[in-house]
């Protein structure tokens, strides 16, 4: 275990709770195992803290739209979200599996309404990226009732051209005051509002940055106490304009239930980076093989 048996091919990495069975398992036991090893098989009784991560989506069990907190708040599937290896990792870590989106189809995922209480503070946080056409109008990461957080067309006729952008009813659009959100690249993209304050703002970052400067902020008229309808990669039901769904991938979305501060935030960023040690591992590992490999010719 952890190598061929004339000791060949060494893994580098951790192996833990192995188990051996004679027969051969379903897809359901083996869903039951990885929760019951991953302490979020039983939830009958739990108190979630609404302060921490209240969901996560990051497609990774069997079932690629459930709650990896072990929260209970499953996503549902609507129109075919595909579920595909994750394009160009970009300096961010992924796991199996990322959602891959189809504007044309309006697909989106739809999350619980209780993942973001009447009245509470929240932080939005996701990886994005658009895919190669450049022109296929507004894209929403996050919809709901209230509110679109999207990518602006990239019409080249706008000042909106290519940044991150947000409507709200009644507030009219808050738009980035500066930076530009390219094609083909993965982002960290970040929408935090405060309940008691009535304000938010949100970001884009790329992976090795630091949590700086918001892309811009806002105020709504209306506080933002009464969200529904929270929809992944597609609009929700603000009634602002027509369906501006996503086209290209998400993964790893992941909700809050309170503002994160900045240093929160880096936190956040670097979860979804990998470890220096990581990286370290895999650059001896490569080496490892490339020096295998010319040895065998």
């Amino acid at each position: 275990m952890g190598a061929q048996a004339s000791a060949g091919n060494p893994l580098i990495g951790l192996i833990d709770e192995v188990r051996i069975s004679n027969v051969v398992r379903s897809d359901a036991w083996m869903d039951a195992e990885y929760r019951s090893q991953s302490g979020s098989l039983t939830t009958m009784g739990q108190t979630i803290n609404r302060t921490g991560l209240i969901a996560e989506y990051s497609h990774e069990w069997i079932n690629p739209v459930a709650d990896t907190t072990g929260h209970g708040y499953d996503a549902v599937n609507h129109n075919s979200v595909a579920f595909v290896s994750a394009p160009t990792g970009g300096g961010f870590v992924f796991g199996k599996t990322v959602g891959a989106y189809n504007r044309s189809l309006e697909t989106y995922l739809e999350v619980p309404a209780e993942v973001v209480e009447t009245g509470e503070s929240f932080t939005f946080t996701a990886l994005v990226q658009r895919d190669g056409n450049p022109n296929t109008g507004y894209q929403t990461i996050l919809g709901s009732n209230r509110f679109r957080f999207q990518w602006s067309t990239d019409d080249r006729t706008s000042t909106e051209t290519g940044r991150l952008r947000l409507d709200v009813t009644g507030a009219g659009d808050a738009l980035s005051s500066a930076g530009y959100f390219e094609l083909e690249k993965w982002y960290m993209a970040v929408l935090r509002y405060d309940a008691g304050s009535n304000t938010g703002d949100a970001f884009l970052i790329s992976p090795y940055d630091t949590v700086g400067t918001p892309a811009f902020t806002f105020t709504p008229e209306d506080p933002l106490v009464d969200l529904t309808a929270l929809r992944i990669g597609g609009d929700g039901l603000s009634g602002i304009g027509s369906f501006d769904g996503w086209t290209g991938f998400i993964d790893g979305a992941r909700f809050y239930g309170s503002y994160l501060d900045n240093a929160q935030l880096q936190e956040v960023l670097e979860s979804y980076v990998p470890e220096p040690s990581s990286l370290l591992l895999i650059l001896v590992g490569a080496i490892s093989l490339l020096f295998r490999r010319g040895k065998t010719r």
